[in-house]
């Protein structure tokens, strides 16, 4: 008659080399990672140059702050208007000849305000650019682009979809992940995005992420590793809060809403990343070397 215990000897005494492989692995993990923490704080610690010791700067600032008044280019699409917004009031850029009722938003509550010829616009207290583009849909109002773009080296993103959602006053229904891939030039990024239905006096398919040159992502934390990461390296993980507006029929289901938003958010994505986060340039290098980053 066999006995278990003899059985259950070998299986122990497996179950602990298992144990200790797995225990040596993760040493080994570690130690890589230590040692390419000591490869990239190295050079900082001879210098004296820590990367927290001064910011680093947006090497394409000017790029993204220009989003505020430039239409971001999209060849496929018509483009009708761009605005500034406020509280999702959408205004014409140049409104010295419009029509005082063609500038007052639909909703009587939301504040203006003048400054200069352009209307100041804002949600939550920040100023987004609004393009307006042509539905495919026939009979359908026009699609909305919402930018935000990073204003100054420091601004962080934080919580923009809970403004939006206040601002626009709709319920949000069926969210889920939206997974695309855009490509520009030699490019190819993968971004998760935000995808759901807003009800409110009608229905409009949404799409919301924060886009950054190589890649994007629904999260403020998916953006915030990148951006420490990259500032080990004397770099900075740019970014543009991004959400698209595109009205539905009162029947349509989201999902028959998906391939529009989806190609339309590739496009966004793609003239992104091709005219808005350039590679970073010569004088940007030897500005963040030189410890200067805000000059």
């Amino acid at each position: 008659m066999n006995n278990p215990s003899t059985h259950a000897k070998p299986v122990k005494r497996w179950q602990q080399q298992l144990q200790e492989r797995s225990t040596r692995a993760k040493l080994m993990v570690a130690s890589l990672l230590l040692l390419l923490l000591a490869l990239v704080a190295l050079p900082s610690y001879l210098s004296g140059n820590w990367p927290w010791a001064a910011p680093v700067a947006i090497e394409n600032i000017d790029q993204i702050r220009a989003l505020r008044k430039n239409p971001l280019t999209l060849p496929d699409w018509q483009f009708l208007l761009q605005a500034e917004l406020l509280n999702g009031a959408a205004m014409p850029l140049d409104a010295s000849n419009a029509p005082a009722t063609e500038l007052r938003p639909q909703n009587p509550t939301l504040a203006i305000a003048e400054v200069n010829e352009v209307r100041d616009v804002r949600i939550g207290g920040q100023r987004w650019s609004y393009q307006e583009l042509a539905n495919p849909e026939a009979g359908e109002p026009p699609i909305g682009v919402y930018l935000l773009p990073q204003m100054d080296h420091d601004k962080l993103p934080e919580v923009e979809w809970v403004d939006v959602r206040g601002a626009e006053s709709w319920r949000e229904e069926a969210v889920h992940s939206l997974k695309f891939t855009a490509t520009a030039g030699d490019r190819q990024t993968k971004v998760n995005a935000r995808f759901f239905r807003a009800a409110a006096e009608r229905s409009y398919a949404v799409v919301q992420w924060y886009a950054w040159p190589n890649g994007g992502s629904r999260s403020t934390v998916a953006w915030f590793w990148r951006d420490q990461l990259a500032q080990l390296l004397r770099h900075r993980q740019p970014w543009v809060a991004v959400y698209l507006k595109i009205p539905m029929r009162a029947q349509s289901e989201l999902e028959s809403m998906q391939p529009l938003a989806e190609t339309l958010a590739q496009d966004v994505q793609t003239a992104l990343m091709a005219d808005v986060f350039t590679p970073q340039s010569d004088d940007a290098t030897a500005r963040n070397a030189a410890g200067n980053p805000w000059s």
